[in-house]
C-alpha cells in the first residue's frame, strides 16, 4: 500500500499532503486493528465452551473426517452418497451439530 502510495505521488496523483495523510491512516488502522484481536479474542476467553456428549462405540467402522469446514463437508458429501458411513472431528460443537441436519438431508435427497 505505502508503494502505491509513493508511486502516486511521485506521478503527481497525490499531493504531498494527502499521501502523508493516507499513510498514517494505514499505519494507525494497521496498528489497531491488531491490537483490538488480541483484545477481543481476551474476551472471549473467559466464555464457556460448549461441549457434546461423545459417543464412540460404533466409531471403528466409519470414515473420519478431521474439520467439518468446506474440504470436510465436500468429503462427506461423496462418501454419504456411497452410504459410507462418517465420523466427524471438528472444535466448533455448533458445526458438528449442523452436520447431522446436513445427513438428514441428504439421506432424504438420495431418497427422491
Amino acid at each position: 500500500m505505502f508503494v502505491l502510495f509513493a508511486a502516486a505521488l511521485a506521478a503527481g496523483i497525490l499531493t504531498l499532503e494527502t499521501s502523508a495523510i493516507a499513510v498514517n491512516i494505514v499505519t494507525l488502522s494497521v496498528a489497531v486493528s491488531s491490537q483490538s484481536d488480541k483484545l477481543f479474542g481476551f474476551f472471549l476467553r473467559d466464555s464457556p465452551r460448549k461441549e457434546l456428549d461423545e459417543d464412540f462405540a460404533n466409531a471403528g467402522d466409519c470414515v473420519p473426517i478431521i474439520g467439518f469446514g468446506r474440504v470436510g463437508q465436500i468429503a462427506v458429501e461423496a462418501l454419504l452418497f456411497e452410504k459410507i458411513p462418517v465420523m466427524r472431528l471438528d472444535h466448533d460443537v455448533d458445526r458438528i451439530r449442523e452436520a447431522g441436519l446436513f445427513d438428514r438431508t441428504k439421506a432424504e435427497l438420495m431418497q427422491l
